[in-house]
């Protein structure tokens, strides 16, 4: 399952009705893990739905949404029409790396905990360290990551 934040705004009336710091509408919602979409749908449908409810003074004014999940997804869209072929493929893919990079620093700051309890707890040496993380970390970056 996702969840992915949304914002919901409307510059022509930004400074206006709530302030360009408060969305027109936000929200959260959850995804099941059998939901084949991407946050680029998410984004175009939570639109579309805007586009057709929205209370006054919003009504024919044009809007923009931003969707963030917690997975590192994260999308900005202005237009609710649904993509087509090529363009879903070029947005999933894009999400796809973007989870990836997520997931990418999350592996890295647990890493960097790892290394930092080998020094600090274990006693190894920084240079051991670095050693061992070879092809994964580069020797500058493991020095950098341990200086306390």
């Amino acid at each position: 399952m996702t969840t992915y934040e949304y914002e919901i705004r409307v510059p022509a009336l930004a400074e206006t009705t709530t302030g360009w710091a408060e969305p027109a509408k936000q929200g959260t919602v959850e995804t099941w893990a059998t939901w084949a979409g991407t946050a680029h749908d998410l984004g175009r449908s939570l639109l579309r739905n805007w586009y057709e409810t929205c209370p006054e003074p919003y009504v024919g004014e044009k809007a923009y949404i931003e969707v963030n999940g917690d997975d590192g997804r994260h999308a900005k869209i202005d237009d609710p029409s649904p993509a087509g072929t090529h363009t879903g493929a070029l947005e999933a893919a894009l999400e796809h790396k973007q989870a990836a990079d997520l997931a990418s620093d999350r592996a890295t700051d647990t890493l960097a905990e790892a290394m930092h309890a080998a020094v600090r707890e274990a006693g190894l040496s920084k240079n051991f360290v670095a050693r061992k993380v070879d092809g994964t970390l580069s020797r500058p970056t493991v020095l950098d990551l341990l200086r306390d």
